[in-house]
């Protein structure tokens, strides 16, 4: 369950850092990722919930049932990640009017990515996950968010 949550946040990091090939492009992509944020945050909210629920410092078969309960919003977040990556790589996605800039699509991004990484967090510190975390891991997606 630990390595899925970090995967998860190589993946959305790989997946959404798209060469920028045209002015219009960034338009298309920029509708792409306001659908792909509001589906996250569809997944992110109930996977909130279901942790919000969990006592604090909970038993490890507590840990464990609870993370069997948020698998399947995970896959949902690694699904819709997979989709929009799928649809911004094809280039009829890219032919529609210009109106976003760069800075838009950075922004729409780092929305994204800190959704997750918020999510992911609240997670691994309400389950008492986070003493368990190798130390080269990092232990938030701030620095994910940050350079992105």
């Amino acid at each position: 369950m630990k390595a899925s949550f970090f995967a998860l946040f190589a993946f959305a990091a790989s997946a959404l850092a798209t060469p920028v090939l045209s002015e219009r492009q960034l338009e298309a992509q920029a509708d792409e990722i306001d659908k792909l944020f509001s589906q996250v945050q569809v997944y992110t909210a109930a996977i909130n919930k279901t942790t919000a629920a969990v006592p604090d410092s909970p038993d490890v078969p507590t840990q464990t049932a609870t993370a069997t309960e948020l698998a399947p919003q995970f896959q949902g977040i690694t699904d819709a990640l997979t989709a929009a990556t799928k649809l911004l790589s094809k280039r009829e996605v890219w032919q529609r009017n210009a109106g976003c800039t760069k800075d838009c699509l950075g922004i729409k991004i780092k929305l994204l990515v800190w959704e997750i990484a918020c999510t992911l967090k609240f997670v691994i510190i309400k389950l008492g996950l986070g003493k368990s975390l190798s130390p080269s891991m990092p232990r938030s997606g701030f620095v994910l968010a940050n350079s992105v």
